[in-house]
């Protein structure tokens, strides 16, 4: 479906959006024609946000070599005729400075969001915006961080820790039962800016007493069950970490989203790390294997994490496909069971989804299994939906190449 949209002219709605189609990063057969009307719609003041945005889609897929040198020289020259635009800034991430013109306003950009950030004011004022401000100013500054002194990030840490320090009281609230989600609704978004920011970032340049002062923090907002798993790993190093593996073991199967999929990130890290411990509580593999159990015999609402998650790891090869055996036994059980769970209809679809998804990673890696199959039997059937069915083209293009 992506590859049949990204084939056809853009089309906007009443709203100004273009066409909605799934997120892909496979292989896909570009037409020429597509790559001229891209060209065109760049240069159009009405479209050229939406053929932006339909260049990066693109560019996140395997395409062969002279179109995406295609599309990196459109990039480009949209990126010189809007430079005041704040993806302008973030497409450096994709396409470097070409020349010194360019170079020129990367470097203003990167100068402009540092200042804006550290110069802002994040006291609590007795609403969101303080905090809203802060990560949206943060998230501005995620292109520049390659370019930054070690001081500059010295002085972007200090603010992290003084903003949090500021809003600890609130951090230590949980009102996500409130109206919206309460303050913990933008907390949790706020996270979410932090781990882009501590995946970029070395920690260990970091001085020491404001390494402590940022972990005693986040400790504060850990007890209270915010989504800081991630960042106090990244923080920590040798047997501390057996600390931060219990608590992803624990929060794992939190019923809380947030919090699992802090500890699902946690997770990816440390087996990405190697870091195993010998004991059961922290053992990752006891872990794997709690998964295969609780797939084959919980049926609760939050299976479809589960198998996504277990198809991330195939797919990232973090995982071996030799050891997939008991998921695509589990696969199988789901298949032969899902009408039976009490669960919404809406639930029982999403399940069938991410059941495709981890299918077509399992058969994208090569293993062959009844429970795989059945999956992709299942995807040859008219009566099911069709957005469900292309769960299994998404796991195949999930897969990274050996």
């Amino acid at each position: 479906m992506f590859q049949t949209v990204m084939n056809h002219n853009i089309v906007r709605d009443a709203k100004w959006n273009d066409i909605l189609y799934p997120s892909y990063c496979g292989e896909i057969q570009l037409a020429e024609e597509s790559i001229s009307h891209l060209k065109k719609s760049l240069a159009n003041k009405e479209f050229k946000k939406l053929a932006y945005n339909r260049c990066v889609d693109l560019m996140g897929c395997r395409l062969q070599a002279n179109q995406k040198e295609a599309l990196e020289k459109l990039v480009v020259e949209w990126r010189k005729n809007e430079r005041k635009d704040i993806n302008a800034f973030f497409s450096y991430n994709m396409i470097e400075a070409v020349d010194d013109e360019d170079i020129k306003a990367e470097q203003w950009w990167k100068d402009s969001t540092l200042q804006l950030f550290l110069n802002q004011d994040y006291y609590f004022k007795g609403s969101s915006e303080s905090i809203t401000n802060f990560f949206h100013f943060l998230d501005n500054i995620i292109p520049a961080f390659r370019l930054l002194t070690e001081k500059q990030i010295e002085d972007i840490v200090s603010k992290i820790v003084d903003t949090l320090n500021v809003h600890l009281p609130r951090l230590k609230e949980d009102d996500r039962d409130e109206l919206f989600g309460g303050f913990r609704h933008f907390t949790s978004i706020m996270f979410e800016e932090l781990t882009k920011v501590f995946e970029l970032i070395d920690l260990s340049k970091v001085p020491v007493e404001l390494r402590k002062d940022l972990k005693s923090v986040l400790m504060g907002c850990l007890e209270a069950h915010n989504p800081c798993l991630f960042h106090l790993y990244k923080l920590t190093e040798g047997e501390e970490r057996k600390t931060i593996a219990f608590k992803v073991h624990d929060r794992i199967f939190s019923s809380e989203v947030d919090e699992r999929n802090d500890a699902v990130k946690t997770l990816f890290q440390l087996i990405k790390d190697g870091q195993e411990y010998d004991d059961s509580k922290t053992s990752n593999w006891d872990f794997v294997n709690k998964i295969s159990f609780y797939l084959q015999y919980s049926h609760s609402k939050n299976i479809g994490d589960y198998l996504y998650i277990l198809a991330t790891l195939y797919a990232q090869r973090v995982l071996d496909v030799s050891t997939a055996k008991s998921f695509a036994d589990a696969l199988l059980a789901v298949h032969n069971q899902i009408d039976d769970y009490e669960m919404e209809i809406e639930y029982k679809v999403d399940l069938k989804y991410y059941s495709c998804l981890f299918a077509g990673v399992l058969h994208k890696l090569g293993l062959k299994h009844p429970g795989i199959s059945i999956w992709k039997e299942f995807t040859s059937d008219p009566e099911q939906f069709r957005d469900v069915k292309l769960g299994w083209e998404k796991g195949e293009a999930m897969v990274v190449l050996s």
